[in-house]
């Protein structure tokens, strides 16, 4: 799919699980295809086993912001973010636990 905007909101999910707060993933399967414009913006975030998870496997996934979030330190398992979209990151912050 392609324009979505996540702006604003408190966004939790299970403290270090392997279920993420935000998962895209341009793949194959179960009705996958190509991702564009994806805006996640000025949001809390936490938990899941990487917070933000944008993938890029067997389709293209293009102009991704993850931009102006706090996320909450600790709450994941592996990471706050995982990317293989090459989505840009600007000024993201990892809150104090």
């Amino acid at each position: 799919g392609s324009n979505y905007t996540f702006r604003n909101n408190t966004l939790i999910g299970p403290w270090q699980r392997t279920t993420s707060v935000f998962l895209f993933q341009a793949k194959s399967g179960a009705g996958g295809g190509p991702i564009s414009n994806v805006l996640i913006e000025d949001n809390y975030l936490s938990g899941g086993g990487y917070t933000v998870y944008t993938l890029a496997d067997d389709f293209s996934f293009n102009n991704s912001v993850v931009r102006n979030n706090r996320i909450e330190a600790e709450s994941w398992r592996f990471g706050w973010r995982r990317d293989t979209a090459n989505s840009t990151d600007v000024g993201n912050k990892i809150l104090p636990s």
